[in-house]
């Protein structure tokens, strides 16, 4: 699968390429992560009807 070729700044461009595109996807599900503690928060502090 991998080549003995590949120089490090090959190696190199695929770590950043990998990292810089699973950034958004961190951002994204820290996001997510606010949205439901502020429903839970939400929901906690209404009274059972």
């Amino acid at each position: 699968m991998f080549n003995k070729n590949n120089s490090d700044s090959d190696m190199i461009a695929v770590l950043l390429t990998s990292a810089i595109l699973t950034l958004p996807f961190i951002y994204y599900a820290k996001d997510i992560s606010k949205s439901l503690r502020a429903i839970a928060a939400n929901k906690s502090s209404q009274p059972e009807a």
